[in-house]
């Protein structure tokens, strides 16, 4: 219970956290705060799915991605934002498959692995489809091509000092959810992948705490 208590916490503060760094505070609406706790809720549910392989590296590099795009809820440049989500979709297929973490995994590998190992094992065709388009979609919204309207580099540094990429509600919102959405596929394969060592090793002689983790992210 004090482990279940602690959890539940950690989330409420950390929630707080962001939303209190958001600089117009009218943008925090009801709907925005619901989304970054259940957001929130997925983290650290995943977080403790790799409980018994915290030294992996590809789970330390997802839970790392996730928690910087989070952060960057907050920020002004929502460049840095997605090109943490696309690079969570990267790790979130290396980690799923297991990859060797002492070596270079190349991204349409580990991609075309990670097809094959959910083709033959369960239903997730509707998933991997999203999780290609979010891959591209996010790509775009990192490589896109900015016009520099400064003459001098001192400018371009205070224009971009001045940015908001976040300033409408609208922006943020949608920005939220999409990271909502993703890390409900994320959680959605490592609760039906059957036989999913990471998740099986976690949870042995913890099964009070995995029921109250698939009961906080329904």
């Amino acid at each position: 219970m004090n482990q279940e208590r602690d959890i539940t916490n950690d989330i409420s503060r950390s929630a707080t956290l962001l939303t209190q760094s958001i600089s117009n505070q009218s943008l925090v609406t009801a709907s925005l705060q619901e989304c970054i706790t259940d957001i929130l809720k997925r983290i650290v549910y995943i977080k403790q799915i790799w409980y018994s392989r915290e030294t992996y590296r590809f789970s330390q590099m997802l839970i790392s991605d996730v928690l910087n795009a989070f952060c960057a809820l907050s920020s002004t440049d929502q460049r840095v934002f997605y090109f943490y989500l696309r690079s969570s979709i990267e790790n979130f297929y290396k980690s799923s498959i297991l990859a060797d973490d002492h070596a270079q995994v190349a991204y349409y590998q580990a991609e075309n692995d990670f097809n094959q190992l959910t083709a033959t094992n369960f239903n997730f065709i509707w998933q991997f489809k999203y999780l290609k388009f979010e891959y591209s979609y996010f790509s775009d919204l990192v490589h896109f091509n900015p016009t520099l309207k400064c003459n001098t580099t001192d400018e371009f540094i205070t224009e971009t000092l001045r940015k908001n990429d976040f300033s409408e509600y609208k922006v943020l919102s949608q920005a939220a959810f999409s990271m909502l959405n993703l890390l409900e596929v994320y959680s959605d394969f490592y609760q039906r992948m059957p036989a999913f060592e990471p998740r099986e090793d976690s949870f042995y002689r913890r099964k009070d705490l995995r029921r109250f983790m698939k009961k906080l992210i329904k």
